[in-house]
């Protein structure tokens, strides 16, 4: 039963990933391909191998349980995105077809990458300068005095990235071509030092998408399998090395790791992704699941048979949670009570790490009931960019700013806590920047009659050297 369960996971997803790349013209940025590699790397390989470790230490009804949800969490989330994708397959061209000011659109996403750079030196500064916010693995967190929005500042990055490759697909202009380059390999190289994984897979990915839009044509499948396989080495590597990112390290861990020989190495790093190398060597070589894994078995046995389930109380703190603690040092937070209750009978929780995974995160919130309508809505939130990037993705400014906008969030989401419980995150990061290239519009013939001449020729050209299939947005997915 446990196999065939696992099975149907890789079918569905395979068969879903072919007819995507049929009916989006090969487009190898939809963020649907992301989201099912990071959903199967977390429910399809780890439960694979850890499947016996399951069975001897959870009752039968769980573990049916545990290898069921993935199968129909899977199945509800592509019924999301394929809704999403048809439902907003008119709307995203005529939003995309709007005439932009394509140089201030590009000096904007300047702008937003610069105000990242500041931010980030800014709560370096609070934290008492480089030698003590890197004195430890990853940052030390946020100092004292400061939001998490001042703190996570550097995330713009992404969105102005984003803006300025969309500019670039109408406005051609070397400088602003080196610009985004620069700040791309900036984004890539500081996220690596500071072992921050998700970081150094979201500009390796803006970089291969700047590359396309700055030569007008596809990137070749080689360039792509080259890019994804060097990504996903680094990806391991930093994974297994992380705690020695900080000044003053000995890099015992990279030490360690060379010292092995190729072959279980090149093994390691690449595995990383998807399992808990050491977990894996424990037991006499039992593969043992990672901590995340164990910790969403964990909250399927717990809820709500030990816990009651949380009701959607944790999404409640949205209400109060972006007011600073310095006007209200009381705020409350109505994730705690839920905390404490989860961290008795475990001792970790949903807002500790690791994490219990999306279908963790959905079971805890209701059951059934949570994993349907969270499910649901987490192929919708994806299906929405997507459907931008069928309607102009690399032809339109605009529709290849919101496009990229959130590119490499897909592949880590079914790890974290899901679309809606990172609002914080994505919501001033990512919205709040899209919503000021409304400010770009050319409201004038006059006014801005050469830069919508040139957008206008430059966007005609893009859609004739591509080979999107015309019914695509008809069509749907």
């Amino acid at each position: 039963m446990v196999e065939v369960l696992l099975l149907c996971q890789a079918l569905i997803a395979g068969c879903y990933c072919v007819s995507v790349f049929r009916r989006s013209g090969r487009d190898i940025f939809q963020h649907i391909y992301w989201l099912l590699a990071g959903y199967l790397g977390v429910y399809l390989i780890p439960l694979w191998s850890g499947r016996e470790w399951i069975r001897e230490r959870y009752t039968f009804s769980t573990v049916i349980l545990v290898y069921a949800l993935p199968v129909m969490g899977l199945t509800l989330i592509l019924l999301g995105y394929r809704f999403a994708v048809r439902r907003f397959a008119r709307a995203a061209p005529r939003r995309s077809e709007r005439v932009i000011r394509a140089g201030a659109m590009a000096r904007y996403g300047a702008f937003l990458c610069v105000l990242g750079v500041l931010g980030e030196a800014f709560v370096m500064r609070l934290a008492g300068g480089a030698a003590t916010y890197y004195s430890a693995a990853r940052t030390t967190g946020a100092p004292e005095g400061t939001t998490a929005y001042i703190y996570d500042l550097r995330w713009l990055w992404t969105p102005g990235l984003a803006i300025m490759i969309g500019a670039l697909v109408s406005f051609r202009k070397r400088s602003y071509f080196l610009t985004a380059g620069f700040f791309c390999i900036l984004a890539f190289s500081y996220n690596l030092a500071v072992g921050q994984r998700s970081g150094v897979w979201i500009y390796s990915l803006l970089g291969l998408a700047l590359y396309q839009v700055w030569r007008r044509k596809r990137a070749s499948f080689t360039l792509v399998a080259g890019v994804g396989l060097a990504a996903l080495a680094l990806l391991g590597f930093v994974g297994l090395t992380r705690g020695d990112f900080h000044i003053g390290s000995d890099f015992e861990s990279v030490h360690n790791l060379l010292a092995e020989p190729l072959s279980e190495v090149a093994q390691d790093v690449l595995l990383m992704t998807v399992q808990d190398t050491d977990a894996s060597k424990r037991n006499s070589g039992a593969y043992v699941p990672g901590p995340d894994v164990r910790l969403y078995v964990d909250f399927l046995w717990l809820f709500p048979t030990t816990v009651n389930y949380d009701y959607g109380v944790f999404y409640a703190q949205f209400l109060v949670g972006w007011i600073p603690k310095a006007l209200w040092p009381d705020r409350p937070d109505f994730r705690l009570e839920k905390k404490q209750e989860v961290l008795a009978e475990l001792g970790t929780c949903h807002i500790c790490s690791p994490s219990p995974t999306i279908l963790g995160m959905y079971w805890m919130n209701g059951g059934l009931v949570g994993v349907c309508v969270l499910c649901l809505f987490t192929g919708a939130f994806f299906g929405l960019f997507d459907a931008y990037g069928r309607a102009g993705g690399f032809r339109s400014p605009v529709a290849t700013a919101v496009y990229l906008s959130i590119i490499g969030m897909a592949a880590k989401t079914p790890i974290t806590v899901g679309p809606l419980g990172d609002f914080p995150f994505w919501g001033p990061f990512t919205v709040l920047p899209l919503l000021g290239l409304a400010m770009f519009r050319s409201r004038g013939r006059r006014r801005h009659r050469k830069d919508v001449e040139q957008t206008t020729i430059s966007v005609r050209r893009g859609l004739a050297s591509h080979s999107y299939p015309d019914q695509v947005a008809a069509n749907g997915d």
